[in-house]
């Protein structure tokens, strides 16, 4: 991740994450491994889901989605 969250600042975020997907539902979940500027000694984990539907003529999908952050930044004072 590149860029702001309001209320907490601005600069990276980088993690892991492990995918499944079964029947048209795609998951991942993830660990957050460190971050720059205001994120930086960022720690916390990451869900996210997706579901995605094929319309009968194939020719597009319709998606569904969420992901939730629980991100803890290192109180700098």
């Amino acid at each position: 991740f590149v860029g702001s969250i309001d209320g907490l600042g601005a600069g990276t975020l980088e993690w892991t994450e492990e995918w499944t997907s079964i029947d048209g539902v795609h998951r991942s979940s993830g660990t957050i491994t460190g971050g720059t500027g205001d994120f930086a000694g960022a720690t916390g984990t990451h869900t996210f889901s997706l579901r995605t539907t094929n319309f009968i003529d194939q020719t597009s999908e319709e998606v569904i989605g969420t992901v939730f952050f629980d991100i803890v930044l290192p109180n700098d004072g």
